[in-house]
């Protein structure tokens, strides 16, 4: 306010005068580069505000949320893509019952953007070849990744040990008959924000087989032998060998053939004096086989 005499003598006050309105406010708690179906918090910190604000929230996925008090608000985004975040607020004009609206951030008046970046999980498949192993052979699983990340390392659970690869290939040996799980997933060790690895697991088994029996010498030169194999649906019987051929894998020489349920078989040894190693040969229904070897000493001899 400017006054001024008729002498041209002036004076001047100044007074600031408050006009409450909208001026929203909000930051991002918790990260904008997120996977699909995970969930962003935001925090309303508009200062200034009076009893009649009311905001509203635009999440740029088609989702809107009112709400009546600054603090924070969480949102789930249920699909991939970027999308712009806004708040709009709404105060009473005193004595009017009229509202006046604001936004933040606003493009126009130079404010940046807000943008949550939804990304999508990997895709994982685990495939086994074969997926039914003897004990001790080895089985292939490979991994059938699709991913918008880029990966230098992936963990392999097998057995409860875990292993890494730089590859989608896995070898597994099963040591022992049974049912074992396998679990890849790719290692985010190092990398960046903005990825959304995934993991998938995978069954596989190993068949065993265990060849054994039991030498009766009781009516010798006329010896018994009780099959005691487990798992095993056929066998082959040499009775004339010269050595253990288990131990370096000798050529095994087939006397006579057995399958379950039998489990007795004889052979006459008067023709074949000294020691004689007896070899059972068990054979499962995978095709896997093992071998038992013992001798016997036949100083049995004919009388001239």
């Amino acid at each position: 306010l400017i006054i001024e005499t008729v002498l041209g003598c002036k004076d001047t006050m100044k007074k600031i005068v408050f006009i409450p309105g909208p001026s929203p406010l909000f930051v991002p708690e918790t990260s904008l580069f997120i996977c699909v179906n995970d969930s962003v918090t935001f925090n309303n910190v508009t200062f200034n505000s009076t009893k009649s604000s009311q905001w509203l929230w635009n999440f740029g996925d088609g989702f809107y949320a009112p709400q009546f008090d600054t603090g924070f608000i969480t949102h789930k985004y249920t699909r991939t893509g970027k999308f712009d975040v806004y708040l709009n607020q709404y105060d009473s004009i005193a004595n009017t019952g009229k509202y006046c609206s604001a936004i933040y951030p606003n493009l126009d008046g130079g404010q940046s953007k807000i943008t949550v970046t939804v990304l999508p999980y990997d895709t994982m498949k685990l495939s086994a070849n074969p997926i039914v192993v003897c004990v001790g052979d080895t089985i292939t699983i490979v991994a059938d990744l699709k991913t918008e990340n880029t990966y230098s390392k992936y963990n392999w659970i097998f057995g409860g040990a875990l292993s890494q690869t730089s590859d989608l290939i896995f070898k597994a040996i099963p040591n022992q008959k049974g049912k074992f799980q396998v679990t890849m997933s790719p290692d985010t060790v190092g990398l960046n924000s903005g990825y959304c690895p995934n993991f998938d697991t995978i069954q596989v088994y190993a068949d065993s087989i265990y060849a054994d029996f039991i030498i009766s010498k009781k009516d010798d030169p006329y010896y018994c032998f009780t099959n005691r194999s487990k798992w095993a649906v056929s066998y082959r019987w040499g009775f004339y060998h010269d050595t253990d051929i288990t131990v370096r894998k000798l050529e095994f020489k087939q006397n006579e053939q057995q399958n379950p349920p039998d489990s007795l078989i004889c052979n006459n040894f008067i023709e074949h004096f000294g020691v004689n190693w007896i070899c059972l040969e068990a054979t499962n229904s995978l095709g896997c086989k093992d071998t038992a070897c013992r001798k016997i000493e036949n100083d049995y001899e004919m009388a001239i």
